[in-house]
């Protein structure tokens, strides 16, 4: 074939290619957020979107939006409306990063949230409240960066968390977190 017959047989099945149409839809506080200002955004393993916005932690199933807050003396509530970060792990666990208030598990059964935070008298503690940054490894040990350093935590064999806290300078490939 020559130059001319490909680019012929190029134009023609081009030509017959459609361009898909996308459709966007905006979801902000008139669909029933809390604040548009969108920090993190994560799916769970029933395919609920969270959104974790600067006014507290928002679930939305495709339809409608449910709104979870910060409440004063209620420990069962999230521990700070201003959400940085968003996990949803392989055991089905939905992590919460906050600004100023630690990280939170959210027990879907009694749609409440377990906090995790910072104390100054405790080894196995979060080393500082401002989370930055949430991910899973491969051998399912969730790592938390804060701004005063790196934190792992590793469920056991009965399913119990247990967190270590790495206080350094900087990280590289040939340390050893076993």
């Amino acid at each position: 074939m020559n130059l001319k017959m490909i680019t012929v047989i190029l134009v023609v099945i081009c030509s017959s290619l459609k361009a898909q149409d996308y459709t966007f839809d905006h979801l902000g506080i008139e669909q029933g957020m809390s604040q548009n200002q969108v920090n993190a955004i994560c799916q769970d393993k029933y395919g609920f979107m969270w959104f974790g916005t600067w006014d507290g932690l928002n679930r939305y199933d495709g339809y409608e939006f449910k709104t979870f807050k910060h409440r004063a003396f209620d420990t069962s509530s999230l521990s700070s409306n201003f959400i940085t970060e968003l996990l949803s792990d392989s055991r089905g666990n939905l992590w919460i990063g906050t600004n100023g208030g630690g990280i939170n598990l959210y027990n879907e059964k009694g749609q409440s949230f377990r906090g995790i935070d910072f104390n100054p008298f405790s080894e196995n503690s979060l080393s500082n409240n401002s989370i930055n940054d949430i991910i899973e490894d491969s051998k399912g040990r969730i790592w938390v960066g804060t701004n005063f350093g790196l934190n792992m935590f590793i469920f056991d064999e009965q399913n119990k968390l247990n967190v270590k806290t790495f206080f350094f300078k900087s990280y590289t490939k040939q340390q050893n977190f076993n």
